[in-house]
């Protein structure tokens, strides 16, 4: 089925959730499709950095306290040194013209009010400014983490967060309706739920 669908196809249907979305969410329910890399956090740029520094200053004065140091190394690894750290310093500074630019295109501070609902042939997940309507055999990956439904669907990730269903039968009603139409090995960890 298309993406995008006649209206008179998406009436009716059953709203299973209603939330508010937050930042926060948004951040950490990416985690199960992108893996954070192991030098993630805040600290971790700055600390790669001081570990730089503190092996540069070693190699850059090694030839006092290592016997046999070749003597072409002293006109070598002082340039190696300067350049490594210009490199770092580049990187961090990268990384946060990277984040600013990032938080302007996610609009990390908004908040939009989401009604999901299913249909007998998809999920609309809709803000009152969008409508994204997954169908069943177009989602690619679903995952349940924390109480957080997790639904990749080609190049995008919708999340419905356990406070936004109002009743356990209408998490239940999405649960059902992903695992009857979406193919089991797209299921990472609903089908040993059911």
């Amino acid at each position: 089925m298309a993406d995008i669908v006649p209206a008179e196809v998406m009436a009716g249907g059953r709203v299973v959730a209603r939330f508010q979305t937050r930042s926060s969410e948004i951040f950490a329910t990416g985690t199960p499709f992108h893996p954070a890399p192991p030098l993630a956090g805040a600290w971790a740029k700055p600390l790669l950095f001081a570990a730089g520094l503190v092996i540069g200053v070693i190699i850059a004065f090694g030839g006092d306290i290592l016997p046999g140091w070749p003597w072409w190394l002293n006109w070598v690894l002082p340039g190696v040194v300067v350049g490594f750290f210009l490199s770092t310093l580049f990187w961090l500074r990268m990384g946060k013209r990277s984040q600013k630019e990032m938080a302007k295109l996610a609009r990390i501070d908004e908040s939009q009010d989401v009604t999901v609902t299913c249909h007998a042939s998809g999920l609309l997940w809709a803000t009152p400014s969008v409508i994204h309507y997954m169908a069943y055999g177009g989602i690619d990956q679903v995952v349940e983490q924390g109480g957080t439904v997790l639904i990749r669907y080609k190049l995008f990730v919708v999340y419905v967060p356990d406070r936004g269903f109002a009743t356990p039968e209408d998490k239940d009603h999405l649960l059902d309706a992903l695992r009857a139409t979406v193919a089991p090995e797209k299921l990472a960890g609903l089908a040993a739920n059911a």
